[in-house]
């Protein structure tokens, strides 16, 4: 009868450890950030310091809209993707639908900050930007 209840103690301790284990509290972590929403910066051609205004609108729907002028409407619009923290889009302007421009950036959800190259065409190789998250 001692080896059953010796059983019965080490098999309940046993089994209670693996409970308190396995309902351990996780740790409440912040939701991540989102790339949606407004975005304001400066863009710069070839090597030179982004110093123009550059804006996008991004909206959860896979379209943005895009401003170069700080306070004015959109003045383009485009399509986008995000693999990993690699945030990709392709827009026109209004003005001249028939040129195609692209952008590539690296989203740093943390600092809020959007940093890559746009280009004319399918190559963003023309200049770089940075951008805040507004």
């Amino acid at each position: 009868m001692k080896t059953l209840n010796l059983k019965s103690t080490v098999l309940f301790l046993l089994a209670s450890s693996l409970f308190f284990v396995s309902c351990k509290k996780d740790k409440d972590e912040p939701a991540p950030a989102t790339i949606d929403g407004t975005w304001e910066g400066k863009y710069g051609s070839g090597n030179d310091e982004p110093t123009a205004f550059f804006g996008f609108v991004i909206k959860n729907d896979g379209t943005f809209l895009v401003s170069d002028e700080q306070g004015s409407p959109a003045s383009g619009t485009g399509t986008w993707t995000m693999t990993g923290n690699t945030f990709k889009g392709t827009y026109s302007y209004t003005a001249f639908p028939i040129i195609k421009y692209s952008v590539e950036a690296s989203f740093n959800a943390a600092e809020g900050k959007l940093q890559g190259s746009w280009g004319i065409g399918a190559t963003p190789d023309d200049g770089s930007f940075v951008m805040t998250k507004k």
